[in-house]
């Protein structure tokens, strides 16, 4: 159990986990087999502000961690509460060169729709960038794979159709 852990070991343990796993957010978002991930299994064993604590002795701004992009992915049911903590890492890019929209956007529409306040506020600047690994412009990213959502990528495509002149 992790409630039984020192704060120091339990500090440690997480810092492993976003040094050696550090491009899926150090195994906060990995679920387990009844679908917790181990940041909830911490915040209900720990307490959540405890837990957020010793995040932020991890994850400061000079560290550069893009923390958001990764929650806001796997666990967006926790969006809130990371954005109050760690507001610098909104304006962060991942280790693909994706920002925190871009990187949401490449998750799919399912996580795109448990971040309905990203889509909303996607600038025209945004709208027109095609992101940095799948070259797809956002519109393009609403509408492929098993959970495509066409309306919201005609949205996108009607604000701003010069896209596809776009090459």
């Amino acid at each position: 159990r992790i409630s039984t852990l020192p704060e120091e070991s339990l500090l440690l343990a997480l810092k492993a986990g976003f040094d050696y796993h550090p491009h899926i957010g150090g195994l906060l978002f990995v679920k387990d087999d009844d679908g917790n991930t181990a940041f909830d299994v911490l915040c209900y064993e720990k307490g959540t502000e405890q837990v957020m604590s010793l995040l932020h002795q991890i994850l400061s701004p000079n560290c550069s961690y893009p923390i958001l992009h990764h929650v806001l992915v796997k666990a967006p049911q926790h969006g809130v509460l990371f954005m109050d903590k760690f507001p610098w890492a909104y304006y962060l890019k991942d280790h693909n060169g994706r920002t925190i929209h871009q990187a949401v956007l490449a998750a799919g529409p399912n996580a795109m729709n448990a971040n309905k306040q990203l889509f909303a506020s996607l600038s025209d600047e945004q709208i027109q960038e095609k992101d940095p690994v799948t070259t797809l412009f956002p519109f393009a990213a609403m509408a492929v794979g098993e959970h495509a959502d066409l309306d919201r990528s005609f949205y996108l495509l009607r604000r701003h159709p010069s896209v596809l002149e776009k090459r």
